[in-house]
């Protein structure tokens, strides 16, 4: 009868070997280590072998998302396997939305790659392929979406303080006026730069103010 190691069944005929939960062990597989945990593997636990080393199920896992991969598909990598999973995204671009590959369509944007489908307002989830968006802290929104939720109105038109002059606009008591329409209610006059008095939301320059048709009117 031909007495082999329980773990690689190389024959232990003539040679030392070493007795393991009721297994013959050869000298090298006695003194092998999981690579995963760096403890022992021993003949009744459930094993891995891959690249000539010997792994417990549970320590063979991918590389990357650290998911145990025994029985799937796996791809080698230096120091250990990788997942299809895994491995699909080292190799293809992935949505900056889902984070799943992208694989046929998609959509560039700000360096950025997205699925179509995904590809959508931050709001109201409307597609933004081939319509208006404009990117905001981080996020993207449709022109409709960021006008009513992420600008300021100046209190004069009633228009957006965005666009090329956008940082040129005067905020007063957390109200924002563009810097052309900062003017007098009454006379027009532009007050950059010039005193003011405010009369029941109206903003007033001094002048005008100080006359009695004003004082009577407001």
């Amino acid at each position: 009868m031909c007495i082999t190691c329980a773990l690689c069944d190389v024959s232990l005929t003539g040679q030392s070997s070493v007795k393991r939960e009721d297994a013959n062990l050869c000298i090298t597989c006695s003194s092998h280590k999981c690579p995963g945990c760096k403890r022992e593997v021993k003949p009744s636990q459930k094993k891995v072998e891959y690249n000539n080393e010997r792994w417990h199920d549970e320590c063979f896992t991918c590389l990357f998302c650290k998911h145990t991969i025994t029985c799937q598909p796996f791809f080698p990598s230096s120091g250990g396997a990788v997942c299809e999973r895994c491995h699909a995204k080292k190799l293809v671009d992935t949505c900056a939305v889902c984070d799943i590959p992208v694989e046929q369509e998609g959509f560039s944007f700000d360096g950025k790659l997205y699925h179509c489908s995904c590809f959508t307002c931050e709001r109201c989830d409307l597609s933004l392929i081939s319509r208006r968006f404009t990117p905001h802290d981080g996020h993207i929104y449709c022109t409709e979406c960021f006008l009513q939720h992420c600008v300021s109105m100046c209190e004069r038109c009633s228009k957006p303080l965005i666009g090329p002059n956008s940082k040129k606009y005067v905020t007063v008591a957390k109200r924002s006026w563009h810097k052309n329409c900062f003017t007098c209610m009454r006379c027009k006059t532009s007050l950059l730069g010039k005193g003011f008095l405010m009369r029941k939301r109206m903003m007033i320059c001094k002048v005008c103010a100080s006359t009695n048709d004003m004082n009577k009117t407001i």
